[in-house]
């Protein structure tokens, strides 16, 4: 555990009557990461039918470790596009299943709070986030649709008609697709939704729905910490769902589903991203029933003690790969979620022309652990610069 990351305790006796046990918070081990698909090291082999869509991805020496893959589009609905391009494979392709995906989770593009919710979602169901302005289906988005799912494959709708329109909706069906809207009056009740589609569980991070950052990296960790939930074979290790609050308030619709879950279980593992969640937490809940509190100085050193405590162990990586997005701006670090959850990395946040101290921190002290570096979106959302500066500072030998 690095600073910042505070481990809750466990409720009092008082307290205990009245309210679920806290469960410690459990990040990710080797065992865990021996469960993952890693298949995109290299991306050979993995699409031997499909045409790429354009120039989107670039990748250094593959033959020098850390290498580094840039994934970007010409715009934000292109750039998620060509990370599930290149994280699964076609659905009738000859390959494994598990390069296969189950399922889609459509968001809109044009706001961030669906989309947040939806990462755990399309990383349990074993499928990709895709983007979407609210009124018309981007060809590049039906276009990787139809390449990842069969007909009557489920396209999960996240947000009510405003966000993606029915239009939509009709389109898919009219393409044989399955539709399946997850929808509340309001971005609160929309996440209680997503969340509820899930199995059961009493495992919750807690951000703010009016601002992302603090999300991004929380985000990530909810979708792999789901992901493997899936995959272990142990029936009590159960998914975790991002849950949003009014900033520093807690919604009453946020605040009864986990009381409701907490109840069910008798047990809960309650986590706080950035200090307006776990002000609200706090408030509601009382900060002995949290299970950890992540509240950095800012979104960049949140996201950074996310994945130290998340995604290591005992000063090692847990998976061979880390995820870079800009802190600035959502969209590209949407898609990277559930990608960066097969293959148990964390994502990490930047400036778009410096790379965050935070950041480089986390990279220098895992230097030589990881085998790739994942950089979300273009040179607009992150330089060449800070790219060449963040992978120096995951590599063992820098210099070379």
């Amino acid at each position: 555990m690095i600073s910042g990351a505070v481990i809750g305790t466990t409720a009092s006796a008082s307290e205990a009557d009245e309210l679920p046990v806290v469960a410690e918070l459990e990040g990710l081990d080797a065992a865990a990461a021996d469960r993952f698909v890693a298949h995109r090291e290299t991306g050979t082999g993995l699409q031997t039918a499909a045409v790429p869509p354009g120039e989107c991805r670039t990748a250094t020496d593959v033959h020098k470790k850390p290498i580094m893959v840039r994934y970007a589009g010409a715009n934000r609905y292109e750039t998620a596009a060509c990370v599930s391009f290149w994280t699964w494979s076609a659905w009738d392709a000859d390959v494994d299943p598990d390069f296969k995906a189950k399922a889609v989770v459509l968001a809109s593009g044009d706001a961030f709070p669906d989309a947040l919710a939806g990462g755990p979602l399309a990383a349990h169901a074993q499928g990709p986030l895709l983007l979407s302005p609210p009124d018309e289906l981007p060809p590049a988005i039906m276009t990787e649709i139809q390449r990842v799912l069969a007909p009557g494959g489920l396209v999960y709708l996240l947000g009510g008609a405003t966000s993606l329109s029915n239009a939509i909706r009709n389109e898919l069906q009219a393409a044989s697709f399955t539709t399946r809207r997850l929808a509340g009056s309001n971005r609160y009740e929309t996440a209680v939704a997503i969340a509820d589609e899930l199995p059961d569980t009493s495992n919750f991070f807690f951000v703010t729905g009016d601002n992302f950052p603090d999300a991004l990296g929380a985000g990530t960790a909810a979708a792999t910490l789901s992901l493997d939930a899936k995959l272990d074979t142990n029936p009590d290790t159960r998914p975790y769902v991002m849950l949003l609050t009014d900033d520093a308030t807690m919604p009453t619709a946020t605040r009864d589903f986990a009381i409701a879950r907490g109840n069910q279980f008798r047990e809960w593992t309650l986590v706080t991203a950035g200090g307006a969640a776990d002000q609200a937490a706090v408030a509601t809940f009382g900060a002995d029933s949290l299970a950890a509190r992540f509240v950095g100085s800012n979104r960049y050193e949140t996201a950074a003690l996310i994945a130290e405590e998340i995604f290591s162990v005992d000063g090692a990586l847990v998976g061979f790969y880390a995820g870079l997005a800009t802190g600035l701006h959502f969209p590209d670090a949407l898609p990277a979620a559930s990608s960066l959850a097969l293959v148990c990395g964390p994502l990490l946040l930047t400036p778009s022309s410096q790379l965050n101290t935070s950041t480089r921190n986390f990279l220098v002290d895992h230097k030589g652990q990881g085998h790739v570096l994942d950089v979300f979106g273009g040179t607009s959302a992150i330089s060449n610069t800070v790219a060449k500066d963040a992978l120096a500072a995951f590599s063992h030998h820098p210099d070379e």
